[in-house]
């Protein structure tokens, strides 16, 4: 900053002295055009975009392989996996249209051409990590011991690799953390349907799950566990009309315990979300290991790999744990010892009836 006169020359000695910068190409200026003292540019200033922050944005890496940036045949190599459903191009898009664009174009003044404030911009930007800071440091921390000449990453909790590709576009080999989910509208559309419960039915019944907080994604993890939630939301489609209106009493769902009859219908559908996939687990290996050439995947193509093949081993591995807990014939069997049980009650409550009305005549006589 230049000044031309002793008190503007004070004054720069003073706000520097308190620890503030101005930048050069300002210069004071005692009558702005009528409106006293002011600030003027003594050479081109250019925007914020190019100039003091040009070193950190040409730094800034042009190429993104978050499944934001992934055209429409790349993302069909994912087909199967909940994912797809959480990519949120349409709604980026729409928030740049409706937001972004009109605010940059309002304020030019500030932010230079609009023009140059591109939809593909606006995705690019949102793919980097955010830093999380102190008021006044900004802090990286080693978690661990990092050898000299070892690559140093920026962890990101324990994502699936599900949320590692979409959010960050990368994956790990072996993701200990990986998961699979099933959503509500299987249950529904598998459960509720053989139960004989109408469309409407189907909709109240899992409209009601909600309403006690019971979640409508089941996340599958490692340890194979069927999640609770599945099981609660599995059991109350299988409840009668009498056992559902008890449950919306007492505003509970049933508890979250398999028997074979319900572990029948999660084997189902566990089936179900694996026809889901275009390939088989066995494809998927091979298709890893490269063509007969030996020529290396695209990058995405086996990311997506990686990603299907996590999800479809989980759902493999937790139907074999269920098969082993409730092996397949076991719902039959189920099923006729509580029809043997229903026969019993029946003939004790005939019994006791005639009973009852024995007794009734005797005092009549």
């Amino acid at each position: 900053m230049s000044t031309s006169t002793p008190q503007e020359a004070a004054f720069l000695d003073w706000f520097k002295g308190a620890g503030s910068t101005v930048h050069p190409a300002v210069v004071l200026k005692e009558d702005c055009e009528g409106m006293g003292r002011g600030a003027v540019a003594g050479e081109d200033i250019e925007y914020l975009r190019t100039s003091t922050w040009t070193p950190y944005f040409a730094l800034l890496p042009t190429h993104f392989d978050a499944l934001m940036h992934w055209s429409p045949e790349e993302l069909a190599e994912l087909e199967g996996s909940n994912v797809l459903s959480k990519v949120g191009r349409d709604e980026a898009d729409e928030e740049y249209e409706e937001t972004v664009k009109p605010f940059v174009k309002a304020h030019e003044d500030v932010f230079g051409d609009a023009a140059e404030y591109t939809a593909e911009l606006f995705h690019r930007m949102g793919s980097l990590a955010r830093l999380f800071y102190e008021p006044t440091t900004l802090n990286m921390m080693s978690t661990k011991r990092i050898p000299a000449g070892a690559q140093i990453f920026n962890t990101y909790a324990d994502p699936p690799n599900s949320d590692l590709l979409r959010r960050y576009g990368h994956v790990d080999e072996v993701n200990d953390a990986d998961l699979v989910e099933v959503g509500l509208e299987t249950v529904v559309d598998l459960v509720g349907a053989a139960a004989g419960l109408s469309e409407e039915e189907r909709e109240a019944r899992a409209e009601w799950l909600l309403e006690v907080g019971v979640d409508d994604t089941y996340a599958i993890e490692t340890d194979h566990k069927l999640p609770d939630e599945l099981v609660m939301a599995i059991r109350t489609f299988l409840l009668d009309e009498a056992d559902y209106a008890k449950a919306q009493k007492k505003e509970s769902p049933p508890k979250p315990k398999l028997d074979p009859v319900s572990a029948d219908w999660a084997r189902k559908i566990l089936d179900q979300r694996l026809s889901e996939y275009s390939t088989s687990i066995e494809e998927d290996e091979a298709a890893l290991q490269g063509d007969s050439a030996g020529a290396p995947l695209p990058l995405r193509k086996r990311m997506a790999l990686i990603v299907r093949l996590g999800e479809k081993r989980i759902l493999r591995a937790t139907r074999a744990k269920l098969d082993a807990d409730f092996p397949a014939g076991a719902p039959a069997q189920e099923g006729k010892k509580k029809e043997k049980k229903r026969a019993r009650d029946a003939d004790g409550a005939a019994k006791s009836s005639s009973s009852s009305s024995g007794k009734k005549a005797k005092v009549k006589q």
